[in-house]
Order: structure tokens, then C-alpha cells, then sequence
């Protein structure tokens, strides 16, 4: 980074890193400005269940990553969003842009399509909005994933998690398929009274409580995931 000395009129040239607020002129100070964020976002991301549990790792939400760019003076915006020509989905593209001077710090893009044995009989409003959320989380994965490690999280959001057991390419990893559950069904409740019952008549908040048992008791968490893809639909 190039500074003028006030005094001198020399241009001085810092080493300094920035990232949003976080700014630093050694990689040691990063590292603790950024653990500095990471301990009470964790404590939020706990306190409020924004993370599933896939396989061994818990994987954030995209609220838990939109709080921590917010911790970083940084927001995400919508960019486009296009539905494709063969009316089978949405693709949308995010841009994280700093506060202070309105600079863009990130870019990502991001599809929902009915391919997807999940959203294959979706309306159009719930596949738009949840590639505009996977882009959003995507956005921030690619800017902020190491500030979650940190955490001690999953470097990818929940949302990226493929549902069907195909390979993520970001991880890795294999998806859900390899979970503690595999069932067929997951747009129906796994217990309780309401056994059977499509999730989409269930009200937002039974279906808090039920994905917070779910991840408690580390069952059905591709009924989870499915519960929270659809509280997250209903808060756009």
C-alpha cells in the first residue's frame, strides 16, 4: 500500500494487508485480528443453530456467513439474477462490497435448477431464491472461508452441500448421501405426530424446533437441511 508522508512529501510503500475493518501489516497480526472475529461469531452460530452437521463437519448457513461480513464492514448485494431459458432454473451472481467506500471485494455466482431431485417440483420463487442465497454464501466462502475455519467450522456453507451424493468440488467430500440418515422422502416430517406430513405445511416455527432436534440428536439431517432450505425461503 503507497502512503504519503505528510511530512516529507515522499510516497511510502506498507505492506499492510486489508480485509474489510481488518487491516494489518504482518500475516501474525491478521491471524489474530481474524481469531478476534472468528470467537464470537462461533458463539452466535451456536447460540442461534445456524450450522448443520454433514457427515463430521458442520457446515454454516448463509446467515452465519453474512454476519461474519458484516463483522467485516463488508455486504452482500445482488448482482442478476436469470432464469433460464429452458424455465428449469435460476442463476444469480452476489457481490460483497465494502461499506466505507462502496469498493467491490468478492464476486460469485451460483445455480438452483430442478434437476435436483429436491427442487425438482419446486415453485419458481424457491428456486430463484435459493440461488441467490447459494451465491451468497459461495460469495463469502471464497473471501471468508478461512476466517470460519477458524471457528472450527466446515470452509463450506450448507447451502453448496450437494443433496444427492455427488462429490463436492469444493471440499472433497462426498454430500449428504453419506450422512446418518438415508431416506427418500425428505419433504415429509421424519417423526413425531405429524409423521408424514409435507414440511411445507408445517409452520416456520415447528420448523425450527424440528431441525433444531435434528442437528441435537444427529438424525435425519437431510430432513434438516431440507427444513431450513425452507425457513430460508420464507424470510425472503
Amino acid at each position: 500500500m503507497e502512503q504519503v508522508d505528510t511530512k516529507t512529501g515522499e510516497i511510502v510503500i506498507h505492506n499492510a494487508v486489508e480485509l474489510g475493518t481488518l487491516r494489518a501489516d504482518a500475516p501474525d497480526e491478521m491471524m489474530a485480528k481474524a481469531a478476534a472475529i472468528a470467537a464470537p461469531l462461533k458463539k452466535m452460530i451456536e447460540a442461534q443453530d445456524l450450522y448443520t452437521v454433514i457427515g463430521k463437519k458442520r457446515h454454516v448457513h448463509v446467515e452465519g456467513w453474512t454476519a461474519l461480513a458484516a463483522l467485516l464492514n463488508i455486504t452482500p448485494q445482488e448482482e442478476i439474477v436469470e432464469r433460464h431459458e429452458d424455465g428449469a432454473g435460476y442463476t444469480a451472481a452476489v457481490v460483497l462490497r465494502r461499506l466505507s467506500d462502496g469498493m467491490v471485494v468478492g464476486r460469485a455466482s451460483a445455480e438452483c435448477t430442478r434437476a435436483e431431485k429436491t427442487w425438482k417440483d419446486r415453485d419458481d420463487y424457491a428456486l430463484r431464491s435459493m440461488a441467490l442465497t447459494r451465491a451468497t454464501g459461495k460469495a463469502c466462502r471464497l473471501a471468508f472461508s478461512w476466517i470460519m475455519v477458524l471457528g472450527g467450522y466446515s470452509p463450506t456453507p450448507a447451502e453448496e452441500v450437494p443433496r444427492d451424493g455427488q462429490r463436492d468440488t469444493a471440499t472433497g467430500t462426498t454430500g449428504p448421501a453419506a450422512a446418518t440418515q438415508h431416506t427418500t422422502d425428505t419433504d415429509r416430517v421424519p417423526f413425531g405426530d405429524d409423521k408424514g406430513s409435507p414440511l411445507s405445511e408445517c409452520s416456520t416455527e415447528h420448523l425450527q424446533q424440528m431441525a433444531k432436534w435434528c442437528r441435537e440428536k444427529g438424525k435425519f439431517t437431510e430432513h434438516e437441511i431440507r427444513m431450513r432450505e425452507l425457513i430460508a425461503t420464507r424470510e425472503d
